[in-house]
């Protein structure tokens, strides 16, 4: 029975907690929705590592009536996504997952949600982002860069899988140091070089590199074109992320003073070329086992 009551009151707790959050958003005039993402999915992931995944969905569903009273239809979707975040992710806690398996789901739950507010339902949520690449077009050519409407897109796309990864990724990291801090067995974090992307997904980034190059010799279809470009910046953004540690753990086993510093001024100066030159080590590094050779190198040298 007291554990019963507890929990009901456990419950209870993070329902308020999410109704207070909502009722500040309300006064602000909704200015902290961007940030519901990162604060809302922390109580219902303690609530679920506690009383497991069903008494999660519970607290989820009476959040999401709470928002419906308190909020506007777009808090109540994003409300609802990451209490639905939180359940999930308290679940992989409350069953020893991964890390790997805790991140990603962060990182896709945020893809999801980014592609529900921007592509499908972009009107609801405010946002047009044909009218945004028109407005980054007049940009471009206001200041004559000879730069094309397809790497405008491709960056755009880019830019927008890059932000699922970092909030995918803060979501992580404030949900490790709450539940350390609840004194919450966790597991401890893996360090970004013992991160490998699965060959499967590097063969299947580079055909969407060869569609995106032979399919509009083919077809003029909008959608078909908008998906494979969405795609392959997606897969590019990874290689360059995956190069980018290649690139810093070189460094690392050469000891070379000032290394860093000649990286990152050839990255300001020759920008387009250090990204693609990224890319390419990205891919040899999804590829082969050439990260693993260096790791091994760093080991054996300490």
């Amino acid at each position: 029975m007291n554990r019963n009551i507890k929990r009901l009151t456990e419950g209870a707790m993070m329902c308020g907690l999410i109704g207070v959050l909502l009722v500040i958003n309300r006064q602000f005039a909704n200015a902290f929705d961007a940030y519901m993402m990162w604060i809302v999915p922390l109580p219902i992931i303690v609530y679920t590592v506690r009383y497991g995944i069903k008494n999660g969905f519970v607290v989820t569903f009476c959040a999401s009536v709470i928002a419906f009273m308190l909020a506007l239809p777009q808090t109540v979707f994003y409300v609802l996504a990451s209490c639905l975040l939180g359940a999930i992710y308290g679940h992989g806690v409350r069953k020893e997952k991964s890390n790997a398996w805790l991140l990603t789901t962060s990182i896709i739950a945020s893809t999801i949600i980014m592609i529900v507010t921007t592509i499908l339902f972009a009107s609801i949520f405010g946002y047009d982002l044909q009218m945004e690449l028109e407005m980054i077009m007049q940009m471009v050519d206001s200041v004559n860069l000879n730069v094309t409407g397809n790497l405008v897109r491709t960056l755009l796309y880019a830019s927008l899988f890059l932000t699922c990864l970092l909030e995918g990724f803060l979501v992580h990291m404030l949900a490790y140091i709450v539940l350390t801090k609840l004194k919450i067995k966790v597991k401890g974090f893996v360090p970004l070089l013992n991160y490998y992307a699965p060959k499967w997904f590097a063969y299947t980034g580079i055909l969407s590199l060869v569609g995106n190059w032979i399919v509009p010799h083919f077809t003029q279809n909008t959608q078909i074109l908008e998906i494979l470009l969405c795609v392959s910046g997606i897969y590019l953004v990874i290689a360059a992320l995956f190069g980018y540690l290649l690139v810093m753990l070189a460094i690392r086993i050469s000891k070379k003073k000032y290394s860093v510093f000649f990286f990152v001024l050839l990255l300001v100066l020759f920008f387009k070329e250090v990204i693609m030159l990224l890319c390419v080590l990205g891919i040899l590094d999804m590829l082969t086992d050439v990260r693993k050779d260096l790791l091994r190198r760093l080991v054996h040298e300490k």
